[in-house]
């Protein structure tokens, strides 16, 4: 009997000292945007379709912010990419307000495949007499110190930064911005995602502005020039105000890392929140089997292209003797920064 007790004893306390499974620690921000990196840096090819969805609202002056309140565009943006320097984007826009958007009937391609950006636009089918525009663009804009899509030709609203494929994008989104610490778990269209949060001021949007833009940068003090000669001193003088507005509406921005890859799966701007500009990957594939065949145009469509390589040149050497007056360019950007120091900018 004594035996027997002894047994019992034994395997119930072997029983009880089995160790319960722990749930794996919570990734940190820090961690999370290390993986992301990473996975990022590891994409050679890839075919994604991206949906941006940009509110009016945010883009109007203040008196007439509100009346559009609904109105909003989608652009959906197929692109395929092989990298370094070849890729597809095809365009096509919808816009309306909150109860349905409409096809607004323009489609774009944009085709670099290496040596030349193509870009086709085909009208509108309401616009019967206009016709659809090819031109090109060869490399030698480019220079030894722009990338490898950077034309001097941009396209907005498919969700890239100007120049930018979808990878140097999103590297560049993700340093732009100061993250909370801990990122929160969330779901894009049922897939798991670790959501973070980043902000950054308005100062800190001036000064990347001036470090990274130099192109946006020529363009706005040519802007200011304009509206100083053609304006009367008064609305010439609120130029300021505007840029600065300009900047404050992307000082919030979340994006939603996939669990599984560590790959972004959809981002949001906006200046108080971050819902101004959404994008979002429906379809993605960031491991696409992709040749350098895929990214050569037609021969019958590249003879109809006009080339305004040329044309180009002549605008980015302009650009050029504009940022070279350091002075000018730091005047511009004190102005900036004094106007947010002022009660009225707010």
């Amino acid at each position: 009997m004594k035996t027997v007790w002894a047994c019992m004893v034994i395997v119930a306390f072997g029983c009880s000292s089995k160790p319960s499974p722990s749930a794996p620690e919570p990734l940190t921000t820090y961690e999370v945007i290390t993986k992301t990196r990473a996975a990022l840096e590891s994409v050679k090819s890839y075919t994604v379709t991206l949906v941006q969805t940009t509110s009016l609202s945010a883009l109007a002056p203040e008196d007439v912010a509100e009346d559009m309140a609904e109105m909003k565009t989608a652009t959906t943006n197929v692109m395929s990419t092989l990298l370094p320097d070849k890729m597809k984007l095809e365009l096509s826009m919808d816009s309306g307000d909150e109860k349905g958007l409409e096809p607004s009937g323009m489609e774009m391609t944009a085709l670099f495949d290496g040596e030349n950006l193509w870009s086709i636009v085909e009208p509108p089918k309401s616009m019967a007499e206009a016709k659809t525009q090819i031109v090109k663009i060869s490399k030698r804009v480019q220079g030894s110190d722009r990338g490898p899509f950077d034309f001097g030709y941009y396209i907005t609203g498919g969700g890239l930064s100007a120049g930018k494929d979808l990878i140097a994008t999103l590297q560049e989104l993700i340093a732009r911005y100061s993250f909370a610490s801990s990122p929160e778990p969330d779901r894009v269209d049922g897939h798991p995602c670790l959501r973070l949060h980043g902000t950054m001021t308005a100062a800190q949007a001036v000064e990347r502005l001036f470090s990274s833009e130099p192109n946006r940068i020529a363009q706005l003090i040519v802007a200011k020039r304009s509206a100083a000669s053609n304006m009367p001193a008064p609305a010439a003088s609120e130029f300021d105000n505007m840029v600065v507005s300009m900047l404050k509406s992307d000082l919030s921005f979340d994006i939603w890392i996939s669990e599984q890859d560590f790959l972004p799966r959809k981002w949001a701007l906006g200046s108080d929140k971050a819902d101004d500009v959404v994008v979002v990957f429906t379809k993605s594939d960031f491991d696409a089997k992709l040749s350098a065949e895929q990214f050569k145009l037609e021969p019958e469509i590249a003879k109809q292209a006009i080339d305004v390589t040329d044309r180009v040149a002549e605008s980015r050497k302009s650009i050029d003797q504009i940022l070279s007056d350091t002075e000018a360019v730091a005047a511009f950007r004190e102005e900036l920064l004094q106007t947010l120091a002022e009660p009225t900018a707010e």
